[in-house]
């Protein structure tokens, strides 16, 4: 054999290899996971690692992107707004079979966009807001995860600290999708023994730092919302880390500071709360559960796409009190 043709086989047999591995690659789900928050926070990179183990033990082989709004860093509304354009950017380009959305924030700056689209199929996750707020009520091609706060947890545990004693509930978050939903969720819920005197969703770090204050007066017990993206100041567009929020609040609130995420403690807190009975995920880890939300990525490509199953709620963020 020639030099020559050798060379000729060679580059014939790379040519079809090349086309057989991008058929290959092109008869894979296509799934971009949409972040609200940043690479560096707690809970995107839980999510994240729930992502990756669900993924080990899927048999098809899915092709996976990732993409982080990073809105827990830009105060500016026009950097937000940009963000979200960005985000927009990159599902036209993987064009992907599912849109796995987490959080509020992404659902209603981007997800919510393509739902009445028919793709890309939409997942939602860890949303505190209701399907319908997204325009998914009905939609066969969305499906999620409902977050709601362990409030019934909560309300044992503030039980406990008391000593039977009802006490007097106050609440502050951050004034976005995430905290507006959340303290909608603390205002609903029904307290007794204890009462709910005061609940507030802050503009920034300034108004945070007076509710606490204020709050000494009032109340026995301060629950900590969501405080992903909070600004420093009024017009400020810098936001600050729970790193400083947390033990801020842990040195100058005076009721019992509890907070009602993972990364409350991880930032310094003393006492989260979360409740490991919710229903439908009685007795799962995160690991299960994203199992079961990637599982209805198997469906990609079948006639079975056309009806996704329906969302469901669950207390995501699970731990023990």
């Amino acid at each position: 054999m020639t030099v020559k043709l050798k060379n000729i086989l060679v580059g014939i047999f790379l040519v079809g290899f090349v086309g057989l591995l991008a058929a290959f690659n092109a008869a894979k789900p296509r799934v971009l996971v949409l972040h609200a928050g940043s690479e560096e926070s707690a809970w995107v990179q839980g999510v994240d690692r729930g992502i990756d183990v669900a993924l080990a033990g899927n048999r098809r082989p899915i092709l996976v992107e990732r993409h982080y709004l990073r809105l827990d860093r830009l105060a500016r509304p026009e950097a937000r707004v940009a963000a979200a354009a960005e985000a927009r950017r990159a599902v036209e380009r993987l064009d992907p079979d599912v849109l796995l959305a987490v959080d509020d924030e992404s659902n209603e700056a981007v997800a919510r966009a393509y739902a009445a689209r028919g793709r890309p199929r939409i997942v939602y996750v860890s949303i505190d807001q209701p399907p319908a707020r997204y325009g998914y009520a009905g939609m066969a091609t969305a499906t999620g995860i409902v977050e709601e706060l362990p409030l019934a947890a909560v309300r044992d545990a503030v039980t406990a600290i008391r000593g039977g004693q009802a006490a007097r509930v106050a609440a502050i978050g951050v004034d976005n999708d995430t905290g507006r939903a959340e303290r909608s969720q603390v205002d609903a819920f029904d307290w007794s023994p204890h009462r709910l005197v005061w609940s507030e969703i802050a503009g920034d770090f300034l108004a945070w730092r007076r509710f606490v204050e204020s709050s000494s007066a009032k109340a026995d017990v301060l629950l900590v919302l969501s405080a992903a993206g909070l600004p420093r100041g009024p017009g400020s567009t810098e936001t600050v880390a729970g790193s400083e929020i947390v033990p801020w609040v842990e040195a100058h609130a005076r009721p019992v500071p509890i907070g009602l995420h993972a990364g409350y403690v991880a930032a310094g807190g003393g006492c989260i709360v979360h409740s490991a009975r919710s229903e439908p995920c009685q007795g799962s880890s995160w690991r299960a559960t994203w199992k079961t939300i990637v599982a209805s990525t198997r469906i990609v490509g079948s006639a079975r796409m056309r009806a996704m199953p329906s969302g469901k709620k669950c207390c995501a963020r699970e731990s023990s009190t």
